[in-house]
């Protein structure tokens, strides 16, 4: 439904799509609705300055611990790694 939605909208002004579930966000990419999940949000937050990378590390440190999985990406290493890493990719988007 929400990627229905975001078609509805022009597309300058197109909401990303933010899922945990790779599946539908590469369905989302396919029809045309940008798409991200967790761990790029955070990367876009920081890179675009809406965010600093001390308040979205406070939120998200607890995907370190690996027995905490809700929500963390399958190939998030460590918030010291994988953070700059998808603040550096967002950054081109």
């Amino acid at each position: 439904e929400a990627i229905a939605w975001a078609l509805g909208e022009p597309e300058a002004a197109r909401p990303w799509f933010v899922s945990v579930d790779r599946a539908a966000r590469e369905h989302a990419v396919r029809v045309g609705v940008p798409a991200v999940d967790l761990g790029d949000l955070a990367g876009l937050l920081v890179s675009r300055g809406v965010l600093t990378e001390q308040a979205v590390t406070a939120k998200i440190a607890v995907w370190d611990d690996t027995k905490q999985q809700q929500g963390r990406p399958r190939d998030w290493v460590s918030v010291a790694t994988s953070l700059p890493e998808r603040v550096g990719r967002m950054k081109k988007v």
